[in-house]
């Protein structure tokens, strides 16, 4: 394969593995760091998208080890793009420094993942398969639903640019990162009661970086704050914060149940 996407959020490989088909590249996922580092070993790939915060191998952990077997086995350079939904000032610059070749915030877009392809593999005819590549970089059309307004907890363009217009699809998608969602909460709240707070604004950064990915905005708005009261140091704030964040996962159920 062509790409190789490494996330520990199954919400993550499975939207930009879409976002990829309809930008016509083909890909495989890892789960982690380690299962992304031993896939890179096999040589099958020209190019590797990953997350930066991921349990037992990070991305800046992965992209150390990719330069270090590079260097050792005087294999050619391959571009590492991260992605992340750290938008923070300075991180692209840090990411540069470890070692990788690019950055994208989340949400991506699909020309957003076009223009990264053609940059760093131009050598690759860029119609792979999927839909051509012209389609893929033209602005995502919203639905025309009367579920999709300013105000609904979904943004239609984002979701657009996964689904298409298959509604099908769209609801399976944000049926999955609720169950996902709902399992991370679950997770951020015996962090905090056990007193873990690395690890409790780690389960509400994974929540906000899948939430952007699907354009879940309220869920992506209630788990940024979470992540922002727990790296304040605030525990009262982030226990509103997690309970916000509850709610807004609710309310996305019943939307999406709609």
């Amino acid at each position: 394969s062509l790409v190789l996407v490494v996330d520990d959020h199954a919400t993550n490989r499975e939207v930009l593995t879409r976002q990829l088909a309809r930008a016509g590249f083909a890909c495989e996922t890892a789960a982690d760091g380690e299962e992304g580092l031993r896939r890179w070993e096999t040589g099958a790939y020209a190019l590797v998208l990953t997350d930066i915060h991921m349990p037992r191998l990070d991305g800046y952990q992965l992209t150390a080890a990719i330069r270090k077997a590079e260097r050792r086995l005087q294999r050619p350079r391959t571009p590492i793009i991260a992605i992340t939904a750290n938008v923070s000032k300075g991180e692209p610059e840090h990411c540069i420094a470890m070692g990788m070749d690019g950055f994208l915030g989340k949400p991506l877009r699909i020309a957003q993942l076009s223009e990264a392809m053609r940059r760093w593999l131009p050598h690759i005819e860029f119609r792979v398969g999927g839909e051509p590549a012209d389609d893929a970089t033209q602005a995502p059309q919203p639905a025309d639903d009367a579920l999709f307004t300013p105000e609904s907890p979904v943004d239609a363009t984002v979701l657009h640019e996964i689904a298409g217009d298959d509604a099908t699809l769209a609801h399976n998608l944000l049926n999955d990162f609720l169950a996902a969602a709902r399992k991370d909460h679950v997770a951020l709240v015996a962090a905090l009661d056990a007193a873990n707070l690395p690890e409790a604004i780690r389960q509400a950064h994974r929540i906000k970086g899948a939430a952007a990915l699907v354009g879940a905005r309220d869920v992506h708005a209630a788990a940024a704050a979470a992540e922002a009261a727990g790296r304040a140091g605030g525990d009262a704030a982030f226990d509103t914060a997690t309970d916000s964040l509850s709610a807004a996962i609710d309310l996305l159920a019943v939307w999406v149940e709609r």
